[in-house]
């Protein structure tokens, strides 16, 4: 038992390392393209009994974020890609307020560097508790995000409805330097 045990355990992590090295001999554009097609479920991120707060860390109703767009940004105050993709997404929640909205999840040290982040990046984005799920699990999330590494930020863009519309980085950035429109909720 023991010895099948261990082969299975050997194959399934010969598959693995199979399936990790196939995607770094693919191309750059091939990658790109199979990270435009992530869709993470939205319950992977906010569950139905964590309480949404402001960035004051007040509880907020959830009829403040139902009803329109939404996009989860994972980010931490260390990072500063995330600061650099925050200024755009702070223009685009801004100008956008009334279709759309931000749940920002920190993966930052402390619960104060925490709230002294989600303070500074913007007053429209909402927040979820400091330590809300284990920083594995998200770590892990930007995993299937990223596809061939773990990294930060992450956003994400969902509808209504909660169907996930994918990876919105670019297409947040782009509108707001003026290359192009995003406005999913214009028809």
């Amino acid at each position: 038992m023991k010895i099948l045990f261990l082969i299975l355990t050997i194959l399934s992590g010969m598959s693995a390392l199979t399936a990790s090295s196939n995607l770094k001999d693919l191309g750059k554009e091939e990658i790109e393209r199979m990270r435009a097609e992530v869709r993470i479920p939205l319950e992977e991120f906010i569950m139905p009994d964590f309480p949404i707060l402001d960035a004051n860390h007040t509880e907020v109703s959830r009829s403040a974020i139902e009803g329109k767009y939404l996009g989860v940004f994972i980010s931490a105050s260390w990072c500063g890609p995330c600061k650099y993709f925050a200024r755009f997404l702070k223009k685009y929640t801004a100008e956008n307020q009334d279709e759309f909205v931000v749940i920002f999840i920190s993966l930052d040290r402390s619960k104060e560097a925490h709230f002294e982040y989600s303070q500074t990046i913007n007053n429209l984005f909402f927040t979820l508790p400091y330590g809300h799920r284990p920083k594995r699990q998200l770590w892990d999330l930007s995993k299937k995000f990223w596809l061939t590494q773990t990294g930060i930020p992450v956003f994400i863009m969902y509808d209504p409805q909660g169907k996930c519309l994918g990876r919105k980085l670019d297409e947040i950035k782009e509108h707001v330097q003026g290359k192009r429109k995003y406005l999913p909720w214009v028809n």
